[in-house]
């Protein structure tokens, strides 16, 4: 059953509006992910993360993702006879755009023990993207091989569902370590743990 449904995804033609159709839908699902960040930053943000960024570049990035997610939706709608992926990206796009876009303010957030981490996920995927299909197309052992070959749909489904198993297992591990053991965290036990022998 796996192999005929992985049989059957035929890979997007150019000029039939399918490509332009998924960019708009994958660039307008996550650029209301990053206004969903913006809007509910210590829940959906790492705090580790956060660091790593400015403000501005996750403005500007989220920007050309609202733009590109518009174009590329219209670009679809007029060549390709399903609209689903057109309304698809530019309606969470004009989603996004409504809930703020890429002007969205930050308000004053105190940051929680844990996270979803969505910031991480979104720009992780992007810039997987943006570096892994030019070392995939340079040095690939199949030089005929498209980007979008047969079977790309299922490849994308084990790439979101091993990321997005990795966040719910490490936010579920987190709040439930710091129900069970928040009681260690205390700087005389802390202090106890240091003083022990290192061989200990």
């Amino acid at each position: 059953m796996a192999e005929e449904s992985i049989a059957s995804e035929k890979p997007p033609r150019w000029g039939a509006g399918e490509i332009s159709g998924y960019v708009s839908a994958f660039l307008g699902v996550f650029s209301l992910c990053g206004v969903l960040c913006f809007l509910f930053p210590s829940y959906l943000t790492s705090e580790e993360f956060r660091k790593t960024y400015s403000i501005d570049f996750v403005r500007t990035t989220l920007l050309v993702g609202l733009i590109l997610a518009y174009f590329t939706g219209i670009v679809s709608y007029a060549l390709n006879q399903s609209k689903k992926l057109a309304w698809l990206g530019i309606g969470s796009s004009l989603i996004a755009r409504l809930l703020g876009g890429s002007r969205i303010e930050v308000a004053e957030f105190e940051s929680t023990p844990f996270s979803f981490g969505l910031d991480w996920f979104v720009l992780s995927f992007l810039f997987s993207m943006l570096i892994f299909i030019p070392i995939e197309k340079a040095f690939s052992l199949n030089r005929e091989q498209r980007i979008l070959r047969e079977g790309w749909r299922t490849d994308l489904a084990y790439f979101f569902v091993s990321h997005l198993l990795i966040q719910f297992i490490f936010l579920f591990v987190n709040a439930f370590s710091e129900v069970l053991f928040g009681w260690a965290v205390n700087a005389n036990f802390q202090g106890m743990v240091c003083s022990m022998p290192i061989w200990l």
